[in-house]
């Protein structure tokens, strides 16, 4: 029962240092294969896509995808030439990528980030100790933002589907004020129809009357 406990335990720190902690990993890019800063979230690609490249922006960074750097079949780099990192001054060229967990798995994603210092140097743990350190520092502290993100997409589905309904209900209230309107048309129409059929009977009696009379005349 203790062992059972102890690997709870040790898996439970295993998940909560996997996830939200930038380490280093290897990815192919432009053929080769290259190091990578690389963090693991617990949140769909699309999220972290879109909060890298709202982070990105707030840096005053443009980046573009580049479809030419890898297999067509997979995901694509998203690139930021002569980039800034904070914590870092010289500008370097930045290669992000995301995937998700697996192709059933869209919950959980995990974000690549390679950096390239000039036409033909890459940088690594080995040669560029402190700017590998500040990517670390980025993608950690991108974490919050990306959180922050997909909060905004849920409230923003939200507020969609509440404007559905909202909509719906609009829709279902001119109609059925529409029907009330028919309705009443409809009873003021029974009304007048009613009107005139007793008028119609009583017009009906009066003629077989002067019928009648017309009849009684007849010689016989």
């Amino acid at each position: 029962m203790l062992k059972k406990l102890y690997f709870t335990v040790f898996a439970s720190l295993a998940c909560l240092i996997s996830f939200g902690q930038a380490q280093l990993g290897r990815i192919e890019l432009q053929k080769v294969d290259r190091q990578a800063v690389v963090v693991f979230t617990q949140y769909p690609q699309e999220i972290v896509e879109g909060a890298i490249k709202q982070k990105m922006d707030q840096l005053g960074n443009k980046g573009k995808e580049s479809r030419g750097l890898i297999n067509l079949n997979k995901s694509n780099f998203y690139v930021y030439k002569g980039a800034r990192l904070p914590e870092w001054d010289q500008p370097v060229d930045l290669y992000f990528k995301t995937e998700q967990k697996t192709q059933r798995d869209v919950t959980e994603s995990t974000v690549y980030l390679v950096i390239q210092k000039n036409a033909t140097d890459f940088a690594t743990n080995e040669t560029d100790p402190s700017l590998i350190e500040a990517a670390k520092k980025f993608l950690n502290n991108l974490l919050p933002q990306i959180e922050a993100y997909n909060l905004e997409v849920e409230i923003k589905k939200q507020e969609d589907a509440i404007i559905k309904i909202q909509n719906k209900i609009n829709d279902l209230t001119d109609d059925s004020t529409s029907l009330v309107r028919r309705i009443k048309n409809l009873e003021e129409k029974l009304q007048d129809a009613t009107k005139e059929k007793s008028k119609q009977v009583t017009e009906l009696a009066k003629q077989r009357l002067v019928l009648e009379a017309m009849r009684n005349k007849r010689k016989t």
